[in-house]
């Protein structure tokens, strides 16, 4: 009895083993290829490329779709846009998380991405006021007359060549600052003060995802030196906007009533004034609000700024002239009443709703984000399986979809005198 007893027990140890070898098998099976397993060559290859763009684009080049880095970040990358896709749609039920890189949190420090828990919850329902449907509502008008000036610059140049993505970042940038943190830029100096955060922001920005060596002259040290820049300049501003309110200018949400619009530091300055003390302590740490406040600057312009550029380059194609001419149509009807717009109004153009879903989908901005899969879990990409605990990198995917589709620039140029013509059929149109 003993001697069976110890031959099953054998046994169901080997189906045991055998499980979990074949099924790490599976998971592991079909491993993409190592780029520089010591991550010194692929140093020097990042250095030499000038951005991570072009280093991943020159490896997807070499090595394929799929392939495994050893520095800046150990990890597996993905640079096919629909893998990327697909990685995303699968997040909740993988249960993954954000993974940024070390540029990236050098830049920031805490902040609500990289939070979790209650202080994560706070700071996503403390900002939820600022993009309220009352909210977005009173940022129509403002948008279309920053936009219209942006045309109107644009119209003036008289078919100058020019760089469509840096418009409109300028444009976004002027009715965030707005919007965010009351900053309009008026009067003696305003259009100087706005000409150094552009500057900075697009420094700050392009350091983001750059080598993280802080040494002077390199993108990654400019961008450094940017983000102080700018956490200074909304340290000041959240200081000046906490001076002026007092307890008394607290809004009280009463039965019946609203509450009045509020921008971000607005919304912080009562949410530090809320009851409950798991609040109110999140405001002893400035550099996490100022953060926060630059997180939310940069998160209302990657979207806006290169998808906004792929619409005008796909509506300008020679292919795609019935579908601007339906666009138009669709933006005249709208316009010819001369009744203000409102959201109701915007959202009702289907057509316009539609094409802006296609470029979304053809160049995925946001979907690129690295991510990190945790044990137990197992990501299935057309039949290559990751086991995790794995960090998922990406390839730049607007980038690779980007050279795939019909060679359209990244930062596309244009004539402006054309694109006026095109887009903008009189005043009303724009």
């Amino acid at each position: 009895m003993t001697s069976r007893l110890k031959v099953i027990a054998g046994v169901t140890a080997a189906l045991a083993a055998l499980a979990v070898f074949r099924r790490r098998r599976r998971a592991n099976g079909k491993k993409p290829p190592a780029s520089d397993p010591s991550g010194f060559i692929d140093l020097c290859r990042l250095i030499r490329a000038g951005s991570p763009s072009v280093f991943f684009a020159q490896r997807r080049g070499v090595l394929g779709d799929t392939f495994t880095l050893a520095f800046p970040l150990k990890c597996v990358v993905f640079t096919n846009v629909d893998d990327i896709i697909a990685i995303t749609a699968l997040e909740n039920r993988l249960n993954m998380s954000i993974k940024m890189p070390p540029a990236y949190e050098a830049l920031h420090g805490q902040d609500l991405l990289l939070s979790k828990g209650s202080a994560h919850k706070i700071w996503r329902r403390t900002f939820n006021a600022v993009v309220s449907p009352r909210a977005l509502e009173s940022y129509l008008p403002r948008i279309i007359s920053a936009f219209g000036a942006m045309w109107t610059s644009l119209a003036a140049l008289g078919g100058e060549e020019v760089v469509l993505r840096d418009h409109i970042r300028r444009a976004q940038l002027r009715v965030m600052a707005d919007i965010l943190f009351g900053i309009t830029f008026a009067g003696p100096g305003g259009e100087e003060a706005f000409q150094k955060l552009d500057r900075d922001f697009q420094q700050e920005v392009g350091a983001l995802f750059a080598l993280p060596l802080n040494i002077p002259g390199t993108t990654f040290h400019k961008g450094m030196k940017a983000a102080r820049r700018i956490r200074g300049l909304l340290a000041t501003r959240f200081k000046e906007e906490s001076q002026r309110f007092s307890k008394s200018d607290v809004p009280v949400t009463l039965q019946g009533k609203e509450r009045p619009l509020r921008n971000a530091i607005d919304a912080v300055i009562e949410m530090l004034r809320s009851s409950d003390p798991e609040v109110r302590k999140l405001g002893d740490d400035e550099a996490l609000i100022v953060n926060n406040l630059l997180l939310l600057l940069e998160a209302s312009h990657g979207t806006t700024m290169y998808a906004t550029t792929a619409l005008m380059a796909e509506l300008h194609r020679p292919e795609s002239a019935d579908a601007l001419a339906q666009l138009r149509e669709e933006v005249a009807a709208m316009t010819s009443s001369g009744a203000t717009l409102d959201l109701q109004a915007v959202g009702s153009m289907k057509y316009a709703d539609a094409c802006i879903n296609e470029i979304l989908r053809l160049y995925p901005f946001a979907g690129g984000i690295p991510k990190f899969l945790p044990p137990g879990e197992v990501l299935d990409v057309r039949g290559t399986q990751f086991e995790g605990p794995t960090d998922l990198g990406h390839g730049d995917g607007f980038l690779a979809r980007v050279r795939r589709r019909r060679s359209l620039p990244r930062a596309l140029s244009i004539q402006t005198t054309e694109m006026v013509e095109n887009m903008c059929a009189g005043e009303s149109a724009r």
